[in-house]
């Protein structure tokens, strides 16, 4: 390994690489050239037939050099003192540049050590949020090593470290943080302490044995807003925001949220939401009967039946979620005006909501032939322009939390928000969250941060002040994940060039190696899958189908979904080329 003689991370680096590989010979930078005969030496020594092998592969030298290096100075060392000459060629050795073994992989396939993890104990709770003075926190005791004494001298006699499993109802609460979220800002979470966020999960420093915990738990608006302040932006909820969290409320949650996951019946919610009225003279006028005839809902529940994952999707599951609520329509007596009048409001003398005036129920001239029965959309879902956009949001949630892989995400997220940064003119986004996919093996997954723009149906849905929005915010957090969603099933061509020159540009790294800005494209395709992404392109031809039948291609990865995505939706190469 080769480093300058000064560089103390390059010295911790090599003191590293040596606890998992046996022989490396550090070398300092001002030395290579008068080191140059005996590395051409040392390498030719050692390329020979590994032991055992009868398939001709040889053993070889690895040159690697320290990460306050880089690639550039480490090429004009070689310009100046070249390894290769006559009696050694470039297959004799490998050139790396060292990738600190605590760096989170970004790839399924890199074959890195595990750090060594410690545990004394361990213990699941089932742990209840509850409501005091308007907080939500949780009790519990907490674990402390057989050996330990009574009271530590110190702040951080030994950690405890807390990994939440959440489902339903709790998906507003922040159970995930990344690891920059400020332990300062922390000290409001926790009695005596502070909470520092890592890839492990939530690390209480403890000093008392038989410690009982008092937790605060805050929503994930509230961390979303904690968070951007300390990156220097002010955000408060939006009123799109507003009715996303409505929305995901009375749904009860992202499996709630699979109810919305059809095209048709987001369609026809939307038509109910700003029902029409078409006059003679051709006017048409836009008026609060919110209704849809029964037998229309009934034959859409049993279209949807027929898939096999959404046969579990009835019209009780949407009353129960207060989607619909089921009343009669009947004409006044005196205007002729038809009313709805849901089933607790139903009397033998009804007051007509146009004229005022009332009149008796018309239990002998009812309709009896065309059912006079209809479903009127309520709550938050009967908002026009597909509940303000919270449809594509919720779903778009969904698919990171749910539908990616067969384990459910980390997800904590905050419904649109409108930031304000110094100097800048405020703008809104329409969502952002933190993720972690539940990683096999027990693995330390990287918490990532991802803002996004979700639209609903049109020809052309993302224009030019989209893109800049998040361009913005590429800028204001260097490596975060950028989503364009639609609902739609195809982007538009004006579309796919503007995202795809966001995209190459997010392809560039930063200093630590991570793309500059990730873009992921996500389209009907994935929004309105009933189960997962991956089943849903299995019935696709092209490179959708090629990456869900390839089965080592974990789009739950983050990095993959967005290389997967961008040549799909964007026809970008592929991350590798």
């Amino acid at each position: 390994m080769v480093c300058p003689r000064y560089a103390t991370l390059d010295l911790i680096d090599l003191w590293n690489i040596r606890l998992f590989q046996r022989h490396v010979i550090p070398i300092n930078l001002r030395w290579f050239k008068a080191l140059a005969p005996f590395v051409r030496d040392f390498i030719n020594r050692n390329y020979r037939s590994l032991p055992g092998n009868e398939h001709g592969v040889m053993m070889r030298t690895s040159v690697e050099f320290g990460r306050s290096i880089g690639e550039v100075r480490a090429k004009e060392l070689f310009e100046k003192a070249p390894l290769i000459d006559l009696s050694l060629d470039s297959r004799h050795f490998s050139i790396r540049h060292y990738d600190p073994i605590w760096s989170a992989s970004r790839d399924d396939h890199e074959m890195r050590p595990r750090r060594a993890r410690v545990t004394a104990n361990s213990q699941d709770l089932d742990l209840t949020v509850s409501e005091e003075r308007r907080e939500r926190s949780v009790r519990f005791s907490t674990l402390s090593p057989g050996f330990a004494p009574t009271y530590h001298n110190s702040d951080s006699g030994w950690a405890n470290v807390l990994q939440f499993r959440g489902f339903g109802s709790v998906a507003t609460l922040a159970l995930n943080l990344p690891k920059d979220f400020d332990p300062e800002h922390t000290h409001h979470f926790r009695v005596g302490g502070v909470v520092i966020p890592s890839r492990e999960g939530l690390v209480l420093l403890q000093h008392f044995k038989g410690h009982g915990e008092y937790l605060r738990i805050l929503t994930g608006r509230e961390a979303m807003i904690d968070w951007l302040k300390q990156h220097g932006v002010n955000a408060e909820i939006s009123s799109s925001g507003r009715v996303l969290e409505q929305v995901i409320g009375s749904l009860d949650g992202f499996r709630g949220v699979r109810l919305l996951a059809h095209q048709d019946s987001l369609q026809l919610l939307d038509k109910m939401a700003k029902s029409t009225r078409k006059f003679t003279d051709g006017t048409v006028e836009e008026f609060p009967d919110r209704t849809a005839l029964a037998t229309e809902w009934t034959a859409l529940i049993a279209r949807r039946a027929k898939d096999a994952w959404s046969g579990h999707i009835t019209l009780d599951r949407l009353i129960e979620a207060n989607i619909l609520k089921l009343g009669l329509a009947i004409s006044c007596a005196h205007c002729a005006y038809l009313n709805w009048y849901a089933i607790a409001d139903l009397k033998e003398t009804l007051l007509c909501d146009r004229c005022r005036r009332e009149y008796s129920f018309p239990q002998g001239s009812i309709n009896f032939t065309n059912s006079p029965w209809k479903f009127r959309v309520v709550g938050p879902f009967s908002v026009p322009d597909y509940a303000n956009g919270a449809y594509a949001t919720a779903l778009t949630l969904r698919v990171f939390a749910e539908t990616l892989g067969s384990a459910h995400a980390s997800l904590t997220y905050a419904p649109g928000l409108d930031f304000s940064v110094a100097d800048k003119v405020p703008f809104d986004v329409d969502f952002s969250f933190w993720y972690r996919r539940n990683d096999w093996f027990e693995g330390e997954e990287e918490t990532v941060t991802v803002f996004g723009e979700a639209k609903s149906f049109g020809e052309k849905c993302f224009h030019a002040k989209d893109i800049q929005r998040m361009c913005q915010v590429a800028h204001l957090f260097p490596g975060a994940f950028l989503v364009f969603a639609a609902l739609k099933d195809t982007l538009h061509e004006e579309e796919k060039a503007m995202i795809a020159k966001l995209a190459r540009w997010g392809r560039e790294p930063l200093d630590d190696g991570r793309p500059r800005a990730p873009v992921i494209v996500l389209t009907g395709t994935e929004l309105f899958t009933s189960w997962r992404i991956e089943q849903n392109w299995k019935k696709l031809e092209g490179k959708r189908k090629q990456f869900a039948d390839a089965g080592h291609i974990r789009i739950d990865n983050l990095w993959t979904l967005a290389d997967c995505t961008q040549q799909v939706y964007l026809d970008l190469p592929s991350r590798s080329e």
